[in-house]
């Protein structure tokens, strides 16, 4: 079953959708939150995250997907879009999920693409009782491109000036590249201590799978990583997003099914 859905923050509406299973047993179930990428909505990149949501909810998990705001169907400009108002909106959208009788609190997980990769990650360093992490290609060096002039491909050295940078078709604003540089998202993400798994393509030239790599290396060897030939930032091989959502969707069901 599929239910739009809205929730409020700071005077903004997030729109979004839940998902729950077909088959209702009675029992609690199990949920995963998922977050979209920069430049993306709830539905990302090929539909791939309405894909997983499908997919989840056959093998009964439930999940919600909501459009962060500034992006999507949500409220606010994009040009106002920060980091920490992601991670603002990722809290609301956690204890929304958390407030619904029918979720089993132990059984809840983060999954993140790109730059939702990076806001999962911090959100579940931050937050307690995250049952498990799931990352697509995720962005957890963002912070880093910042301080470095680059955001999204685009120089945003003059940004401070420019008051805002046109960032392939979408103005990315100055407080979002303040915000960035004061920020350690590394730091924050290897925080966590339950189960991850990071899918990513070896030819992403967006995020390099380096970023994964050092990331695993920081985490001592403990998350799993999921390496797919050929593949860009945007997995955009059909008959091999069919193995990137076979390997989340069996991570997410041994973590939150036991199978």
């Amino acid at each position: 079953m599929e239910h739009y859905a809205e929730l409020a923050r700071d005077g903004l509406v997030l729109r979004g959708m839940l998902h729950l299973p077909d088959e209702d047993d009675g029992a609690k179930t199990p949920f995963v939150v998922l977050f979209h990428g920069f430049r993306g909505e709830r539905n990302e990149k090929y539909f791939m995250h309405t894909e997983l949501s499908r997919r989840l909810s056959r093998a009964g998990i439930g999940s919600v997907r909501f459009d962060f705001a500034g992006s999507g169907e949500s409220d606010g400009r994009f040009e106002d879009m920060t980091f920490g108002g992601e991670l603002a909106d990722a809290a609301v959208i956690l204890n929304y999920v958390r407030s619904m009788p029918f979720v089993d609190q132990s059984r809840v997980a983060l999954h993140g693409m790109s730059m939702g990769g990076a806001v999962a990650a911090v959100t579940a360093s931050r937050e307690e009782g995250i049952r498990a992490l799931s990352l697509w290609a995720p962005a957890l060096t963002i912070d880093e491109k910042t301080r470095g002039g680059q955001v999204g491909g685009v120089d945003v050295t003059d940004i401070d000036q420019l008051g805002s940078v046109n960032a392939a078709g979408l103005r990315v604003g100055a407080g979002f590249c303040r915000d960035m540089r004061e920020r350690d998202i590394l730091s924050e993400a290897v925080r966590y201590g339950g189960p991850i798994q990071i899918v990513h393509g070896d030819s992403d030239q967006s995020v390099p799978l380096s970023v994964s790599q050092r990331y695993c290396e920081l985490l001592g060897g403990r998350a799993e990583l999921c390496v797919l030939p050929g593949v860009g930032h945007g997995f955009e091989d059909a008959d091999l997003r069919e193995t990137l959502y076979k390997q989340t969707v069996d991570f997410l069901c041994r973590e939150l099914l036991g199978r």
